[in-house]
């Protein structure tokens, strides 16, 4: 819906701008990024510090109304980008009418015009003003902000990233406190009283801003969004004490910092980094149009997609009276956004039409090969090559759940995926397949890089299947994927079948109303406890690709949802179970149609006393621990249990659950993951479980949390490897090394894929810190391990665990071998069926390492690896190495 600029609403003019931007000759770019999207509104998704963007008033999360006079309604995403873009190349300004998001979205809600001419106009200086030229860039600042009696707020605003992940300064405030420090526009906030934010939900770190408004003190520890995005880049410490002591290390071995790189900001004393390169990294590799790269600044990512609905609980720093003082209205900390997705990427992303797949222009249309009219026009339409190509990828492997065909004939898509499907009277047995075959589409033609994909509407013809099932089954399947993935979605009906396209459409529109995210992978946080992972996600419970999940027998709803969506064998087991055992503690019952290996399914029964209800939560974690423990299950998914209509104390509940699962992780020495699963709907429990898996005032182990690594892409359910574009560094630098030390053992790469194994790549991680606390030193290789297709995949999923020692020989030790010479690697590789090899890189901790030899079971004792002295290593642990990159090729 496009926004209607007349002079009807009139929003306080702090949050109505025209501001007028115009470029310096010493700043390389105007300081702003877009969210990228293909239909307005169009959002402000970043601004840099002391850029001429914030010079000119633009602020993070402003929606744009219009450019240069122009209706940005009435154009196109591109050719807004070409119009900032010639204003850049031609040294002119450009003049943008912005409005903050929450007061558009009521703007739109209430179906108001907006008056433009009661724009707050803000232009920025012909040239880089004094204070902006004086600042010092490039360096984290400590900001010590006190209440004084004549002032009742800090004077600063924040503002969520778009991630949800972290906070900004909106505004600083004149004459505040804040003012009186080093803080400034656009910061962004890593610390708040010497705890790290950075990896919070932007929710909590409002709660903690207001908690610190109640002691009248506040220390933040701030950085410019420029230094931020390049510490990121470059793996520098974003955390105070890391960052002082890689200086620190930098000084001593390097000498590349001298005492005049000291500079002293308000009341903290910190160090300027090396940044000779600093301005040539943003000037050449940042795109002020371009999508910023995926925050990986804590262990957990989220999707960028912004609902339009925010929460009432708004938090303002100031009052009415104030506002007259400060010359400003302060929005104070914006409320949480929850992570859904925008509805205007849906509406452009997700459509349904009346055609033929024969003449949909898109990249990739899907088929039912299973559909015999279907399968028999298509491949008439493509004519021969569309046959045999399909005969003969299906005589090569008959098992294959999808077949990618060159389009050709009269066909007008590039490709055509065949995928087989069968119907089933099972509904959910039904679903499962749809959802199955519409993901497995959608994963293979992001894999390659296709932009549009088209859809039949499977099973509403022969296969007589509900249509109103199958299009809610289709649409949340894309719903969801389109989460994780940029790619436009279409629903091909027949002419005739208004039937079904009005049913679709309905399932299309009925999403606009759906308030929690689909995306649930990405309301997620991790931290480590010993060997062990705790996470916490949003999202569904029999979705779970765990070893077990967890179910209350106290809880009907619980129960029902997961025997449902198991089906008919579970339910009839657990009916069994119960009848033979009924006063059984936990009940062990198969998985059926759900991802996860079984099911325990707990008896517990709340109560309104605060210590039986503490014992019967620490008595029911211990009962699934030890039985986890019997079936050797190392990962566990829990509801929020007692969360729900029992009404029990939530803090009670969770608090007790969270310390019970950290002391057992930590006593027993537990390599597993654990997952506390909480319904979309239970904001605040989500909130109460992040802060008990993060806190560190219970007493226990202070968790470790891990930063991914700033290359890796948005983590999604069942995927795990990721194909590299040949075009970026990460690939080149990998061939470059490869290619010279494999000369003349290889034709030709098909294809490098990075791996992103959560599990394996913090328990790796954990491991590291433990070796260099103990060593005193970075003992980390990376190194090869050539090994046939079959263990490949093995080693993506369970990464190097036992079973693979001695595959590779014994000689120097009965562990797994790598080596720093892909050549000797390559021996110990097989081809598969298409004359392919694989081998890995991987990152491994040698840690203190002696001469091995055949009699070696264990590691010997004091040494953590052996060697032949050379290129070889041979580890004992299945922490003790990573795989990063498979490598196929011929």
């Amino acid at each position: 819906m496009g926004a209607e600029l007349s002079d009807t609403y009139a929003p306080d003019n702090d949050k109505l701008r025209h501001c007028i931007i115009r470029g310096w000759s010493n700043y390389p770019t105007l300081g702003f990024t877009l969210k990228p999207t293909v239909e307005p509104p169009f959002i402000i998704q970043h601004v840099e510090s002391i850029s001429p963007a914030a010079a000119g008033g633009l602020r993070v999360r402003d929606v744009i109304l219009a450019a240069n006079g122009q209706n940005v309604f009435m154009i196109s995403f591109d050719k807004l980008k070409n119009i900032i873009k010639n204003v850049r190349s031609s040294n002119d300004h450009i003049e943008l009418l912005v409005m903050e998001e929450r007061s558009y979205n009521t703007s739109q809600q209430y179906n108001r015009s907006i008056n433009t001419k009661l724009a707050k106009i803000i232009e920025t200086p012909s040239t880089m003003p004094n204070d902006y030229q004086s600042f010092p860039k490039h360096q984290p600042r400590t900001c010590n902000i006190h209440l004084s009696e004549s002032n009742s707020s800090y004077g600063f605003g924040t503002v969520n990233p778009l991630t949800n992940v972290g906070m900004i300064v909106q505004e600083v405030y004149p004459n505040s406190s804040a003012s009186n420090t080093s803080l400034r526009k656009c910061d962004r906030i890593l610390e708040i009283d010497n705890q790290f934010v950075d990896n919070l939900p932007s929710r909590i770190i409002t709660q903690k801003l207001r908690q610190a408004k109640l002691k009248h003190h506040v220390k933040l520890y701030v950085v410019d969004t420029e230094t931020y995005e390049f510490f990121q880049s470059n793996n520098i410490p974003l955390q105070s004490k890391p960052y002082q002591q890689s200086l620190r290390a930098n000084k001593s071995s390097t000498n590349l910092i001298t005492d005049q790189d000291e500079v002293l900001i308000d009341d903290g004393l910190v160090s300027r980094p090396n940044i000779d390169n600093f301005q040539s990294h943003y000037q050449d590799d940042q795109d002020e149009f371009s999508i910023p790269p995926p925050s990986s600044h804590g262990a957990y990512n989220f999707d960028a997609n912004v609902s339009s609905e925010m929460s009432d609980d708004n938090y303002s720093d100031t009052d009415e009276t104030e506002l007259h003082s400060v010359g400003a209205e302060i929005f104070g900390f914006n409320p949480y956004i929850s992570t859904s997705t925008n509805n205007k990427i849906l509406d452009s992303s997700v459509d349904v039409c009346k055609g033929d797949l024969i003449t949909q222009r898109t990249d990739v249309i899907v088929i039912c090969s299973t559909s015999k009219y279907l399968f028999n026009s298509i491949c008439k339409a493509g004519g021969d090559s569309v046959l045999i190509s399909y005969n003969a990828q299906l005589t090569k492997n008959s098992e294959a759940s999808l077949i990618a065909v060159k389009a050709g004939g009269q066909l007008a898509s590039k490709m055509i995926y065949f995928l087989p499907w069968k119907a089933n009277s099972d509904e959910s047995i039904l679903c499962k397949s749809i959802e199955n075959f519409v993901s497995d589409a959608l994963e293979e033609a992001v894999k390659h890089n296709y932009r549009s994909i088209a859809f039949p509407a499977i099973g509403c013809g022969q296969f007589g299947c509900s249509i109103s099932l199958v299009a809610r089954a289709m649409v949340e399947e894309v719903y969801r994927q389109l989460n994780m993935h940029q790619i436009s979605v279409s629903f091909v009906i027949q002419q005739d079948r208004t039937d079904i396209y009005d049913e679709f459409r309905h399932q299309i529109n009925s999403l606009k109303s759906i308030q929690p995210s689909l995306s649930d992978k990405f309301r997620t946080i991790h931290a480590t406890f010993e060997k062990g992972v705790i996470a916490v996600e949003m999202g569904d419970i029999t979705k779970e690709k765990v070893d077990v999940i967890i179910g209350s027998s106290s809880s009907n709803i619980l129960r029902k949802e997961i025997l449902k969506a198991a089906g008919k064998e579970s339910q009839t087991a657990y009916d069994t179970e119960l009848k033979n055992h009924p006063n059984s503690v936990l009940m062990t019952i198969t998985s059926g149609n759900l991802p996860c290996k079984q099911i325990f399914f707990v008896k517990w029964k709340p109560n309104n006393d605060e210590k039986i209800l503490q014992q019967s939560l620490g008595d029911l974690i211990s009962s699934v621990v030890q039985n986890a423990i019997s079936h050797k299950f190392t990962s566990i998914a829990f509801p929020a249990i007692g969360c729900g209509a029992h009404g029990c104390s939530v803090d009670i509940v969770v608090k007790t659950m969270v310390i019970e699962m950290k002391k057992h992780l930590i006593e027993r020495k537990l390599s597993w993951t654990v997952k506390f699963v909480v319904r979309r709907d239970q904001e605040n429990v989500y909130d109460e479980f992040c802060q008990q898996v993060l806190t560190t005032d219970d007493g226990l182990q202070k968790p470790k949390i891990y930063h991914l690594p700033s290359t890796w892409e948005k983590l999604m359910e069942h995927k795990n490897r990721f194909i590299l574009p040949i075009n970026k560094a990460e690939y080149t630098s990998i061939v470059g090394s490869f290619a010279q030390s494999m000369k003349g053992k290889y034709k030709e790469i098909i294809k490098i894929e990075r791996i992103q194994n959560v599990r394996w790549y913090m328990q790796y991680l954990a491991h590291k810190e433990d070796f260099e606390k103990r060593l005193c030193e970075d003992t980390e290789k990376r190194l090869y391990h050539g090994c046939p297709e079959q263990a490949a995949n093995s080693i993506i999923e369970e990464c190097f665990n036992r079973s693979f020692a001695g595959v590779n020989g014994i000689r120097y030790g009965l562990g797994v071998y790598f080596s720093s010479n892909a050549t000797y690697s390559h021996g110990f590789t097989k081809t598969n069926t298409n004359e392919e090899r694989c081998i890995f890189i991987a990152r491994v901790l040698i840690g203190k390492t002696t001469k091995g030899d055949s009699s070696m079971k264990t590691r010997p004792l004091g040494f953590d690896s052996t060697t032949d002295g050379d290129h070889i290593f041979v580890t004992y642990h299945d922490a003790q190495a990573y795989a990063e990159y498979l490598i196929t090729y011929k």
